[in-house]
């Protein structure tokens, strides 16, 4: 969440102007003030997004997008809810970047919400809204063969996809969560017969590569 939070000038000065602007006075220059406010915020995440940000107006403590309502020595807050394109954009370019042979792998990726599985990555896939308070959101493939993937063993990904599509999304999005690519045991999975031949007397290396993404 980004959050944009306009209150009264401080109180020095408002104090200071309170003999000779009234409240209803001073109610229009916290409206006038708040608008140009938010509507440069609305432009900028416009701009860095290339669409619009779904979000959520406060004014003094209840849910409006009538700045007006305000009173003279109260407070508006908009919230920005960016992590719904986030991750809408991470499972877009996860679909288009995968290699294709079967499909398998282009529909095993999955997304996490703190460890819980919540939506699996389709053609053309949305999210209208991500449960609140989640600390951490992870993409992950679910089918074993996703580690040698990674490691160049498709001609069609050859540097690899979580860790391409990482880079990608951080460029963008970087500045409004923490995201990394890593890698992160998966229960269920086992080591492919290639990995089994591969390292025949070395442990069992369960792990997937993933995403992870920290809401800021």
């Amino acid at each position: 969440m980004i959050q944009v939070k306009i209150q009264p000038i401080r109180r020095e000065l408002d104090l200071a102007v309170a003999s000779w602007l009234g409240p209803e006075a001073r109610a229009g220059m916290l409206v006038k003030t708040a608008s140009e406010i938010l509507a440069q915020t609305d432009a900028r995440n416009r701009n860095a997004l290339e669409q619009d940000v779904p979000h959520r107006t406060v004014v003094d403590g209840t849910p409006s997008e009538a700045l007006e309502r305000v009173r003279a020595d109260g407070v508006i807050v908009r919230t920005y809810d960016v992590m719904p394109i986030l991750l809408m954009e991470i499972g877009r370019l996860l679909w288009i970047h995968s290699p294709v042979k079967t499909g398998a792998y282009q529909q095993s990726h999955r997304l996490l919400a703190d460890g819980n599985e919540i939506a699996a990555v389709t053609d053309g896939w949305s999210l209208s809204s991500v449960p609140a308070g989640v600390g951490e959101f992870v993409f992950a493939p679910s089918v074993s063969y996703a580690r040698p993937l990674e490691g160049g063993w498709s001609k069609q990904a050859p540097d690899g996809i979580y860790q391409v599509v990482a880079v990608m999304v951080k460029a963008t999005f970087g500045h409004f969560a923490k995201i990394a690519f890593g890698y992160r045991e998966i229960a269920g999975l086992t080591e492919t017969k290639v990995e089994q031949q591969a390292r025949p007397y070395s442990p069992r290396d369960l792990r997937q590569p993933v995403i992870i993404i920290q809401p800021s």
